[in-house]
């Protein structure tokens, strides 16, 4: 029924139903019931459009083990088909380098690909192939040759170059390459994306002045294009060339007055920065910023540190002009640097100043710092605080709160503050019952001070509190002990 049904498939567009037939079939494990529906479509059109496609797919689904002699045949075929189109042409080749191995062709295909290449005269895209073929078996001298030869060609066009920087690239030959997409940028002289990458291939393979020579072509060219500018002073800087790369940053970032193109003018106050110019990195951050798309704050906290501002970084956003959310993600930024640092004091007091900042994961930030820093009074209280103004119950701000509190009675037990403990195990067992470690700890202190009906109290508030089987048993076990 399907081969009836693609039968009434008028024959120009029966192209894509016979090969998802094929495939379908193909799944189902009969590839050769897959061959016949494509033969059968080969045969009802003479449109080599609609017969190169199918005959390439075709030779795709002939067997491994099949006759070498019948697979060539197909091959031939095939490149009758393609004809002078250089499309088709290209295409039988790159199938013919796909398949020649599987189809145990080796030799027809080295032989096919000499005699269109003709030692130089024939098709660039035999040229193409051959360099891929060479590559692929080893034979470096000759894939040279062949490369400098087609090189040479004045009719090897944009993509023939393009696959030929694609083939040497993943033949790991740079230098090759490199001239490849020379060849490229002369063909393309409007597309300052391959000079660039031309340039920094020079620079790779140890041809510094002349990748110089192009970045300094595409300089006078930004003159004309600041949309360039940047990304010429940015591969200035790759190269090792900062005065050039500072000089182009500069007038690339005069020419925009509104930071359109905000991402140069952030590349240009890093570069500032690092060569510790931090007025000029300054104001050129304030420059970016102008465009409120801008977001990226953390370049301004990267200013602050190298200034030693960040103290008194407040102050120094107002320069700004940030809309409030992005002053909002500066103090968190700040908040961050801080917390890296070890400035426990430094980052709580931010919070101190701003507590809307205290949600999401930040609670659980303030209890790791806190620890790790010893400040727990300032980091409870920040965090009570911020949970009497919650208008809501705060999940995040309550777990931390409770945890902070038994780890901070563990510090004070072992400098022998019992009371101290005592006041803190309760407040958090009180805000969270269900903290075992808190729960555990309290009603070992009220045991031990003969208050074992508080205890007990403790270890059943956590009981009905938890969702954690584990840990109830082991609650279970201590209150057991408690009663005994």
């Amino acid at each position: 029924d399907a081969f009836i049904a693609l039968e009434r498939i008028p024959a120009a567009v029966q192209v894509a139903p016979t090969l998802l037939f094929a495939e379908a079939l193909v799944a189902k494990g009969d590839t050769k019931q897959a061959r016949g529906a494509v033969l059968q479509a080969i045969a009802r059109s003479p449109d080599v459009r609609v017969s190169f496609p199918l005959q390439s797919r075709l030779i795709e689904l002939l067997p491994m083990d099949g006759q070498p002699a019948a697979a060539w045949r197909e091959f031939r075929r095939l490149r009758a088909l393609a004809g002078e189109a250089t499309e088709f042409i290209s295409g039988y080749f790159d199938l013919l380098l796909v398949q020649a191995s599987r189809l145990k062709l080796e030799k027809e295909c080295a032989r096919e690909l000499e005699v269109e290449w003709a030692g130089g005269d024939g098709l660039p895209a035999a040229g193409l192939a051959l360099v891929e073929w060479q590559l692929s078996r080893g034979d470096a001298a000759a894939a040279e040759a062949t490369c400098a030869t087609l090189l040479a060609r004045a009719d090897a066009g944009e993509t023939v170059m393009h696959k030929l920087v694609d083939a040497l690239d993943k033949a790991k030959r740079p230098e090759l390459a490199a001239k490849a997409k020379e060849r490229l940028a002369r063909l393309t002289p409007l597309n300052h994306d391959a000079s660039l990458d031309l340039a920094r291939r020079l620079h790779q393979v140890g041809q510094t002045p002349r990748s110089q020579q192009v970045l300094r072509e595409l300089a006078a060219r930004a003159i004309l294009n600041d949309e360039i500018a940047g990304e010429v002073a940015k591969a200035f800087l790759e190269i090792g060339l900062p005065a050039e790369a500072r000089k182009l940053f500069a007038e690339a970032v005069a020419a925009d007055r509104s930071a359109r193109n905000y991402a140069v003018h952030l590349q240009y106050a890093r570069l500032l920065r690092e060569e510790k110019d931090l007025a000029g990195s300054r104001q050129a951050l304030i420059s970016a910023f102008r465009n409120p798309a801008n977001r990226e704050v953390g370049e301004i906290v990267a200013y602050l540190a190298a200034a030693n501002r960040l103290e008194e970084f407040e102050r120094e956003l107002t320069a700004f002009e940030l809309a409030p959310e992005l002053r909002s993600e500066v103090r968190r930024v700040v908040f961050k640097e801080h917390e890296t640092a070890g400035r426990a004091e430094a980052a709580f007091a931010i919070i101190g100043e701003h507590p809307e900042l205290l949600e999401g994961d930040l609670p659980a930030r303030m209890r790791a710092l806190a620890v790790k820093s010893g400040a727990f009074a300032s980091a409870t209280a920040l965090l009570e605080r911020g949970l009497a103004e919650s208008p809501l119950e705060n999940d995040a701000i309550t777990k931390s709160l409770a945890s902070l509190y038994g780890e901070w009675a563990a510090v004070e037990l072992n400098a022998l503050q019992v009371d101290s403990a005592m006041t803190h195990l309760r407040r958090g067992h009180e805000l969270r019952p269900d903290d075992f470690p808190v729960a555990r700890l309290l009603s070992q202190l009220c045991s031990e001070r003969g208050d074992r009906k508080t205890a007990a109290a403790t270890l059943d508030a956590f009981i009905a509190a938890t969702t954690d089987a584990v840990e109830r048993e082991k609650a279970r076990q201590l209150l057991r002990r408690f009663r005994s």
